[in-house]
This record gives structure tokens, sequence and C-alpha cells, in this order.
């Protein structure tokens, strides 16, 4: 100990008389005794809203854009509901986007898992049957039938290839 130990060897700007340096949170304290407090005390949010959480209320509120989750943010944050606009402050534009993708991927799996159990021979039979995309009027039925042609392969062959593939 320095106190104790004459022969001690002090930097320059040691302090005197047994003086402590002051620390930074010991000045930090000190101002929030006085009333200065280092960050304005506004309803915190209890707890951190989580990825999940946040898709949760994308799909509840049909949200479909980053801007229309800030203003969301905004809003509750008047209100003094501070999780949804730390979430996005904290977590940063990746995160935000991140759940709405998951949003879109939570809406559209059992689409995709139905599609992907068909074969495709039922896919294909399915899209006989099915409406044409816009301007076709049916005329993909004409393609169809002119690439054997086309390529010089008998249609039974085009078909056994169709069915095969």
């Amino acid at each position: 100990m320095v106190k104790e130990d004459l022969e001690a060897i002090t930097s320059d700007n040691h302090p005197e008389n047994g003086e402590t340096p002051r620390t930074e949170t010991a000045i930090v304290a000190r101002k929030r005794k006085n009333g200065n407090p280092k960050r304005n005390p506004k309803k915190k949010c209890k707890e951190r809203l989580s990825i999940y959480d946040v898709t949760q209320l994308i799909q509840s509120r049909c949200i479909k854009s980053r801007l229309e989750l800030v203003c969301l943010a905004v809003q509750q944050n008047k209100e003094g509901k501070s999780c949804l606009a730390e979430f996005i402050a904290n977590r940063g534009g990746k995160t935000v986007e991140e759940a709405s993708a998951l949003v879109k991927e939570f809406s559209e799996a059992e689409e995709k898992f139905a599609r992907v159990k068909k074969s495709r021979i039922e896919l294909l039979s399915k899209a006989y049957n099915g409406f044409c995309a816009a301007n076709c009027n049916r005329r993909w039925k004409d393609c169809v039938i002119d690439v054997p042609k086309n390529i010089d392969i008998s249609k039974s062959e085009f078909c056994i290839a169709i069915y095969t593939a």
C-alpha cells in the first residue's frame, strides 16, 4: 500500500493525501442523486420483443411494409409503449426485414407444402384443366401440339417424354 510504504514510487499525477480519483460511475451516481439523470426516465419496455413477437404483430395487423411498422412503433411510443420502437432501433433493418419475410413464409407454407406433395403429372393435369395466364386464351395447347412437329418426333414419344419428366 502506498500510504504505508514510504519508498513507494508513484506517477506524477498521483493524488496526494490519500485522495482517490473520481471514477466515471461515481460521477454518474452523483448526478443522478442530485436530480441530473443520465437518461430521460420514460416508461421502459418490461420485456424485449422477440422476432416471433414482431412477426405475430405484423401478421395480426396486416402490415405490408417497414414504414407501416415504424409508424405503428411511433404511435405506440407516444402512448408509452416503447417495446416495438426499441426492437426496431436496437435490432436494425435486417432483423425487421427478416420478421417481414417470416410472416410471408408462414402464410405461404401450407400452400407450398401441398404443392410439393403433388406429383409433376398431377401439377400438369391441374394446369391443363385450370385457368390460363392473362392473354393466353388457351394458345398454349396449340404450342404443345406444335412442339413434336418442330423437333421432329412423334406425339407419343413427346407424351412419354413429358410423362417421364
